[in-house]
Parts: structure tokens; sequence; C-alpha cells
């Protein structure tokens, strides 16, 4: 199946990549134009995601599209342009990846930034489905890894909250399954997560486990957590994203897991325990 990302850049468009790429899938990749980036096992196609047309000439001959939007302030335009292409040019199934709670009608703002891009491919009269998978096990260990490792420190902004953190590699998965059963999964869609709800004290408790040393869990004022983002070069729209997902996390609206992963793959999602001790190098 030739199979068209329409931004691999992206934490989840690039396991999406690698896992479809991995099942002898034809995956053509979209990064953005200028950038020169590269992505393994993608015929990667360097272009311009606001533009129609560029993204329609992209995907030609593709026959499925997964939307994987990035994190900016154009991503509704984005996911519009793209769906808008697919149209165009023949696209047989949209796969919209979004994030957990993502509702055009969310009461958070980056849950609607994602549910409107979302509604687009429910509008576009080309059957789609859903994915919504809650924050990746990746994140922890990119964002945190320097703190862990000089300091044995975990610090987060989501309070006593509990996540049901999943891994980015899983929602691979659970795009091949769909793309192999598209009538079956066709006009639904799938809240993704991890097989447990971890606290952030839960977490530094595996992360030290698998570095071997203690690690303490701190919990991060929501000031600190957005001087940090702005710091490490997020725009102050990315940082009012960021901010947004967070308050819903100490909220308590992340926890809950789903069986959605065991249910598409037939296998359960990947454990924190087990993705700690993965990269326990990184961490030491």
């Amino acid at each position: 199946m030739k199979i068209f990302v329409t931004d691999a850049a992206t934490l989840a468009g690039a396991a999406i990549v690698e896992e479809l790429s991995g099942r002898g899938h034809d995956v053509v990749a979209a990064v953005p134009a200028g950038t020169g980036q590269t992505v393994p096992g993608a015929t990667v196609k360097e272009v311009d995601t606001l533009d129609q047309q560029a993204m329609a000439d992209a995907m030609q001959g593709c026959e499925t599209m997964i939307v994987a939007v990035p994190l900016t302030q154009d991503m509704k335009k984005i996911g519009n342009a793209a769906v808008k292409a697919a149209a165009e040019t023949g696209i047989q199934h949209i796969v919209s990846v979004s994030c957990a709670g993502a509702s055009f009608d969310a009461h958070w703002r980056l849950g609607r930034e994602y549910g409107f891009v979302d509604l687009i491919a429910e509008e576009s009269g080309i059957p789609f489905t859903v994915l919504r998978p809650n924050v990746f096990m990746q994140e922890i260990v990119n964002d945190h890894e320097t703190a862990i490792r000089e300091q044995s420190l975990l610090s987060l902004p989501h309070g006593k909250a509990q996540v049901s953190f999943m891994d980015a590699r899983d929602l691979g998965l659970c795009v091949h399954a769909v793309l192999e059963a598209m009538d079956e999964h066709a006009g639904k869609t799938y809240a993704l997560t991890g097989p447990e709800p971890l606290s952030g004290t839960e977490l530094a408790d595996l992360l030290g486990n698998a570095a071997g040393k203690p690690v303490r869990w701190e919990e991060q004022p929501e000031a600190a957590y957005s001087q940090a983002l702005s710091k490490a070069g997020a725009s102050d729209w990315v940082v009012e994203m960021l901010v947004s997902r967070a308050r819903i996390i100490r909220r308590d609206m992340a926890w809950n897991a789903t069986g959605a992963v065991k249910y598409l793959t037939g296998q359960p999602p990947r454990a924190f325990a087990d993705f700690a001790r993965e990269n326990a190098d990184r961490l030491r």
C-alpha cells in the first residue's frame, strides 16, 4: 500500500513511518520545505504543508493518508490543506492522529485545535478513522533525560495526577491495524493509552529502577514550566498549548487506561517499566 504521512518530522509521524515502512508499505513522508530532513524508510517530499496544490502533488499515487500535524499555530490550516488535497487526488482513507480528549468543542485549547483537524477529516466525505493517543512515554525521556542523568530529578507540571502514558511505537501499530481493515474501522474514533495510569512519583521510581539510582519527583509550578518551554525555544503559542494540556492533566483527565490498543492490534500496550529499561543508558 502506498501511504502519505503529512508530517513525518513529528514524534507521532516518525513512529508511524517506522512501523509502516517496516511492514513493507511504500511510505511517502512530507517534511517542511527547506529543512533537508531525512526520514529512514520513506520517500521524503519537502513541501509547503500550507499549500493545497503542493500537498496534492506530493501525495499523487498514494492510496491512504495519515494526518499527523505538527504542534504549530498553523496546524488547522495544515490539516485543511492536506484533507482538501486528499479529496483532489482520490485518497481512499484518512487516519487522523490527534490527542487524547480532543474535540472541536473541547474546553481546553489544544484539545480544540486537534479536534478541529479531526472534524475536517470527518466532514471530508472520505472514509476516515480518528486515533487519539495519550501523552507519549518518549516525551518523558526526551524532555527530562538531562535532569534525570545529572540531578536524579523528574520535574513535571502535572501535580499529583496520574497519566496513562503510551509508547509512540504502539501508535504505529494501531495505524497499521486500521489500514489492514479500513472498512471495519471507518467512521470510528479510538482513544489510545498505555496499560496503566502513573503518577509523577511512580514514574520517578520506574525511571530510577531502570537507571539503577534513586530518582525523585518534584512538582513543577506552571510558571516554571512555561519559562522552561520558552527557554527551550517554544513559541508563545506552543507554550500556551502545552500549558493547557498540563492543566487538563492536573485535573485528572488523562488517567483512564483504555483497551483500544489491544483491541486494534491484538496485543497489550507497552508498559512504562519496559520502556524505561530500554532507555536506561540515557538516564545514567
